[in-house]
């Protein structure tokens, strides 16, 4: 279940938080213009923003979601190919999310273990950017419906 979820994850998140587009977000302009500091704001807080799941299932989920978006957060920050005003909007909203993370804790030792090893992440990028190589970008998905459909 969770390979399908972190598959599902990559298929939306991906697109989302591609270089091309993220540079064309930061030339919106206009009233209601969705720009990529709101994008990466809306983003980050439908994820890591989002209530605590109901169930252990829904937890877990909760967590893919929450890990796939970072890690599109910091391989967009990686990219060389990337703007320098997508990786500055990209570092600012990480800036934003480790400030929340050493905030937050969890009893549950599995949910704790998620949030410490995200806060480690974002501070070992933020303070060492070099460390993280950006992941090569994931082969698209074929047009069309899934076989069998």
């Amino acid at each position: 279940v969770l390979t399908a979820a972190r598959s599902l994850c990559a298929l939306v998140v991906g697109p989302l938080l591609d270089p091309e587009r993220a540079a064309r977000l930061t030339l919106a302009s206009g009233d209601g213009a969705l720009t990529l500091t709101g994008l990466l704001r809306r983003v980050v807080d439908a994820t890591w923003g989002a209530p605590a799941g109901t169930t252990a299932r829904h937890a877990a989920l909760r967590r893919v979601a929450q890990r796939a978006v970072l890690d599109g957060l910091l391989d967009l920050a990686a990219r060389k190919e990337a703007s320098p005003e997508v990786r500055a909007a990209t570092l600012a909203e990480l800036t934003r999310l480790r400030g929340q993370l050493r905030l937050r804790h969890a009893a549950d030792p599995v949910a704790e273990a998620h949030l410490r090893l995200a806060e480690r992440d974002v501070a070992e990028f933020l303070d060492k950017p070099e460390t993280r190589a950006a992941r090569p970008p994931k082969v698209p998905a074929p047009p069309g419906r899934p076989i069998g459909q």
